[in-house]
């Protein structure tokens, strides 16, 4: 059958819904700024993407904003995937999503918002506690779920999630 480029894909979507090039896009972000030329690109990008983009783009303010961000180093910050532009997209785009949500559990303000002690039930509930307290004979688990070589904690450790005093 005929496969699909998804990357040629995505770059079509934003020249048809008219999203902004990167370079204007990463001048908009506070701390980054419009590169002038191709070679100033080398500060978030190796030189090898830099040397693609040279071959495809007449100027550093045609690069459609997937591939910009695409070609990216990725921020120097534990297991990152995305560079600054990309990174602060998504930041951004969540923030908005959270902040305009008016049932968003840390949204104060919002009718039937949840008490501090709620709150803190919530912050402190882990994922290692709901496997366990929905988990028929579990023991033991890591006590970071998501990470395998950490210590193994008992279940019987964990308090009972308050969740009838949350939901009623």
């Amino acid at each position: 059958g005929s496969g699909v480029d998804l990357a040629a894909v995505n770059v079509q979507r934003g020249r048809e819904k008219g999203i902004h090039p990167y370079n204007e896009v990463r001048a908009r972000i506070p701390g980054l700024s419009r590169v002038l030329s191709f070679d100033a690109l080398r500060r978030d990008m190796s030189l090898e993407n830099v040397e693609l983009l040279k071959k495809a783009y007449n100027s550093v303010d045609d690069i459609d904003l997937y591939v910009g961000i695409m070609l990216e180093k990725p921020i120097e910050r534990e297991n990152a995937l995305l560079g600054p532009t990309g990174s602060h997209l998504i930041a951004d785009q969540f923030a908005a999503f959270k902040m305009g949500d008016r049932f968003f559990y840390e949204n104060s303000a919002s009718p039937g918002a949840l008490t501090q002690d709620e709150f803190n039930a919530i912050r402190n509930f882990s994922l290692a506690q709901l496997i366990c307290e929905n988990t028929d004979g579990m023991e033991l688990i890591q006590s970071d779920a998501f990470q395998h070589n950490n210590n193994r904690v008992r279940c019987s450790r964990f308090k009972p999630f308050p969740m009838a005093e949350i939901l009623f």
